[in-house]
């Protein structure tokens, strides 16, 4: 496993959920348009996204402020440091994400220190 130290300037790979895009472009077509897509710049898709860095709208999720220093503080973690992003992200899961109204379940996002997994 890499260093975890990086936090949101890590490498990341991005995935849409198969299911997910059969189910709202079922012949691939590339025609879907709207909120559907977690991204302008991330169209539904089968092909891994890579990335030098995590995906703008992982910052969304990311616990800020008040928040960010108090689950820092909970979780031992210092909350200036960027090493500590990572964490607190996996702590938050998808209830932070789900009140955003966005399709976060539709994807995953593997930032680079968490696998050595090779893109399909």
């Amino acid at each position: 496993m890499a260093e975890l130290g990086s936090g949101h300037n890590d490498a990341s790979t991005f995935d849409y959920d198969m299911q997910y895009c059969l189910q709202h472009d079922p012949a691939m077509a590339g025609n879907v348009i709207g909120a559907t897509a977690l991204s302008v710049r991330l169209p539904l898709s089968l092909e891994w996204q890579k990335f030098s860095h995590w995906p703008p709208f992982l910052l969304d999720v990311l616990p800020q402020g008040h928040a960010r220093q108090r689950l820092a503080k909970a979780m031992n973690l210092n909350p200036d440091s960027s090493a500590c992003e990572l964490p607190l992200l996996l702590r938050v899961g998808g209830g932070s994400m789900q009140t955003r109204g966005v399709h976060y379940e539709a994807a995953l996002v593997v930032p680079s220190s968490l696998a050595e997994r090779k893109p399909r």
